[in-house]
């Protein structure tokens, strides 16, 4: 289970203008880039991989959308900018093919971090034993079957404990925006927990393209977010990056897209690189 370079900050004294302002321009907007994604996306929907992130694969999955300004020319504020690229993201997201995985498939996942890359092989329905390689070290994920699951220590066995599976794709998850707001902020009011559990529920949603852009909506609706230019992931790669300030803090980036598909990138910290479902450990796309 890794992006925009957008419009600048307008003064914070300019008042953003009414939604029944600005709802038919987004509705043209909408409009127009779901044609262009199903036009670009028809002769690749027969690919059962999760095309979902990267710069190239994502280049190859999601329709570029085309960046119009619905404010009657004045530059819209950071506040505005970052809300707009997140339904942008959301609208790239329901472009994406679903996929419907098997229980006993893995859910493969690849991230960069600044220093060393990690890959995970976790188990769709979290019955099966995983599998984590990061820094040349391998790292058994032990499935939780009957109620048990085993306790390892490198490759010793030290015994079992009680569990529940844990599956690496959910298919309970939120499909619009205000049930995902709730499920994403029950119990959090920080901003970083909230923007990490933002992250996991991404890769939990890997094969529902619906949960995945109401992730992004539910992200718009946070207090204090905000638009980053030119910012890079752990990868490199350079796109537009979405800030919140928390407690008198300034802004950091929780979230970076890719400036031409609006794919979703990673963070400064990590990058991911590559999210696609595979029959078994240590099997790569």
């Amino acid at each position: 289970m890794d992006e925009l370079q957008l419009v600048r900050e307008l003064t914070k004294d300019t008042p953003l203008p009414e939604p029944t302002e600005i709802a038919p321009a987004r509705e043209r907007l909408l409009a127009a880039a779901s044609a262009e994604a199903r036009d670009e996306l028809a002769p690749r929907r027969r690919f059962t991989r999760l095309g979902l992130v990267g710069a190239g694969v994502a280049a190859a999955a999601v329709a570029a959308v085309a960046i119009i300004s619905p404010f009657g020319g004045s530059a819209p504020s950071a506040h505005a900018e970052a809300v707009r690229v997140l339904h942008q993201a959301a609208d790239a997201a329901r472009t994406l093919p679903a996929v419907d995985p098997r229980p006993d498939q893995f859910l493969f996942i690849k991230e960069r971090y600044p220093t060393t890359v990690s890959e995970e092989w976790l188990s769709v329905d979290g019955t099966r034993d995983g599998l984590i390689r990061r820094d040349g070290e391998e790292i058994r994920w032990p499935g939780c079957r009957d109620g048990r699951r085993e306790m390892v220590k490198g490759d010793e066995v030290l015994g079992t404990e009680e569990c529940e599976p844990q599956p690496a794709v959910r298919t309970d998850l939120p499909t619009d925006a205000d049930a995902m707001y709730r499920y994403l902020t029950e119990g959090r009011d920080d901003v970083n927990a909230i923007a990490k559990e933002a992250n996991v529920v991404l890769q939990e949603a890997a094969t529902s393209p619906e949960a995945r852009a109401a992730v992004f909506e539910a992200l718009a609706k946070v207090d204090g977010v905000e638009l980053v230019d030119g910012v890079r992931d752990a990868a490199g790669r350079t796109g537009v990056g979405v800030a919140w300030a928390h407690a008198g803090e300034p802004a950091a980036v929780k979230l970076i897209f890719d400036p031409e598909t609006h794919a979703y990138l990673g963070s400064p910290e990590t990058s991911l690189v590559e999210l696609a479902l595979v029959d078994e450990v240590g099997q790569r796309p």
